[in-house]
């Protein structure tokens, strides 16, 4: 597999966790108007507001949960901005692949100690992050429906399977996954719910990914899908 189609890939699967982030953070940004009845404040309201807060018309509570409320307003805008550049960074890496087609493939890759090829991955069942990580790659390698809907959250799960209506969908599903060749875990957060986050190797030139884990009837199942 050349280093064109791993940046691809990981560009690919970069773009759709940034997009995937922004519209949650939107939804969070909407709930937290609707529950309060307030619209972002711009520099006018901004003033306004605060001036109510010293006059003493709103009570110590009311004041808490504006200042809340403004604060958080101001860290989902700094997100959004946040994975804006992160699609713009994509959105660079293509346009220097379309730029050279032909990289030097003379030149080795180093890969990451762990790096787990998806033509040796082994089916490891779900009883750690790490081995339902594996799985999932064994499942992808093999073009196994079950192993790798068990290996998915119940959500993701769906999601997958719906994309699976017919003989031809299962095909193309495989066949766009087909080109990651492997990956590896480069490292491990417990997080205080109890679920695990693992940073995962995808090509050479993009930071570790974070992906979530968690435990669903005492298997660890993941939120990963192309």
């Amino acid at each position: 597999m050349t280093k064109r189609n791993w940046i691809i890939v990981a560009t690919w699967l970069l773009c759709l966790s940034a997009i995937s982030a922004v519209l949650v953070q939107r939804k969070q940004l909407a709930a937290l108007r609707a529950s309060t009845a307030v619209v972002e404040p711009g520099p006018a309201s901004l003033e306004k507001s605060s001036s109510a807060v010293y006059a003493g018309s709103l009570s110590p509570e009311e004041s808490r949960e504006l200042l809340q409320l403004r604060g958080e307003v101001t860290r989902l805008t700094a997100r959004k901005r946040q994975l804006a550049g992160v699609a713009a960074e994509s959105e660079r890496l293509k346009a220097q692949l379309d730029a050279n087609p032909n990289p030097d493939r003379s030149s080795g890759i180093a890969l990451p100690v762990g790096y787990i090829r998806k033509a040796n991955a082994q089916f490891l069942g779900y009883f750690t992050p790490e081995n339902t990580v594996q799985s999932w790659l064994w499942a992808l390698q093999h073009h196994d429906v079950p192993k790798l809907l068990q290996s998915l959250t119940p959500d993701e799960a769906v999601n997958v399977q719906g994309r699976m209506i017919s003989k031809d969908d299962v095909e193309a599903f495989f066949k766009n996954t087909d080109s990651l060749p492997g990956l590896a875990i480069q490292g491990r957060k417990d997080l205080p719910d109890g679920s695990v986050e693992l940073q995962l190797y995808l090509a050479p030139n993009l930071p570790p990914q974070p992906i979530r884990m968690q435990v669903v009837n005492g298997e660890w199942k993941m939120p990963f899908r192309f």
